[in-house]
Formats: structure tokens, C-alpha cells, sequence
């Protein structure tokens, strides 16, 4: 019986010593040698993106029913896209579970995550009416110890 080389899969030729490797969270092939070059590109990426992405936030107080309301709601919902960091990065930490690096860019990644949600929810309060400036004291210092700890965990990740 004859080895095959090559399968054909949804029209791609994929060779067949690539499908013995391990298929990592995001559904692409993993490296052969299993490296943590891999999971802190990975990571990196990630959270570099949500930081530059929370470059254009002004996390403000806003006045119920101002101008500029909804351009920040509009700022604030993109970098929440940017910041939806949890499930990619909680996966990468699980699967390198004694990777201090991606421990910390986990960690990292739901503070910001977190910070940001609340000023979205911020946002959505004053849109309605409703000033609650705890849940925006709040936004900040989660926003402030996700940027403290992606820095951290950049420097680490390579």
C-alpha cells in the first residue's frame, strides 16, 4: 500500500506530515516543533492590537445628552472588538500552562478587556441618562492595570 504526500482539503493541498502535527485554538496547523515562538507571536499580537486600539480612547468622563457622546461610544465599541482578548489568550495559557509569559499576557489581556467593557457599559448609561461615575473610576484603574501588565508582559513575550 502507497503513502500519501499530499491530501486535498477544501481545496488546499495540505502535506501529510502536517496533519500529524497538533491543530492549535485558532484552527491553523501548529509548528512541527511545538515552540513558544508560536503562542508568543501569537500573544503579542493580540495584545499589541488592543493597546494600540486603546490609543483612541479618552476614557472621560461624558455629560448625558453631549455631541460628542456618540463618536465615543462609536471609538470605544471598535476597541472593544480590537480588546476581545480573553478566550484567544485563555486558550494560549492553557495549552502552555507553565508559560510565565503567557500567564502574565492572559492576565493582561482581561484587565483590559474588562476596562474597557465597563466604559462601554459607562457609555451606554449616559446615553440613557444615567451618570455613574464609580462605574467609570472603575474602567480606568482596570484599563490602567491592563496597560501596566501588557507592558509586562510584552517585554516578556519577545
Amino acid at each position: 500500500m502507497r503513502k500519501l504526500a499530499a491530501v486535498l482539503v477544501a481545496g488546499l493541498v495540505i502535506p501529510a506530515a502536517a496533519l500529524a502535527r497538533p491543530i492549535d485554538h485558532a484552527g491553523t496547523l501548529a509548528t512541527a516543533a511545538g515552540g513558544s515562538a508560536g503562542p508568543h507571536a501569537k500573544a503579542r499580537s493580540l495584545l499589541s492590537n488592543c493597546v494600540s486600539a486603546l490609543q483612541s480612547v479618552r476614557f472621560v468622563a461624558v455629560p448625558s445628552g453631549s455631541s460628542g457622546l456618540p463618536k465615543a461610544v462609536r471609538v470605544a465599541r471598535s476597541a472593544s472588538e480590537h480588546c476581545s482578548l480573553v478566550n484567544p489568550l485563555a486558550a494560549l495559557s492553557a495549552a502552555h500552562q507553565s508559560d510565565p509569559a503567557l500567564q502574565d499576557a492572559y492576565s493582561a489581556g482581561t484587565h483590559l478587556t474588562l476596562g474597557i467593557g465597563s466604559y462601554v457599559q459607562y457609555l451606554g448609561n449616559v446615553a440613557f441618562g444615567r451618570q455613574n461615575r464609580a462605574e467609570l473610576s472603575g474602567a480606568i484603574r482596570e484599563v490602567a492595570a491592563g496597560r501596566s501588565a501588557a507592558r509586562k508582559a510584552l517585554s516578556e513575550l519577545g
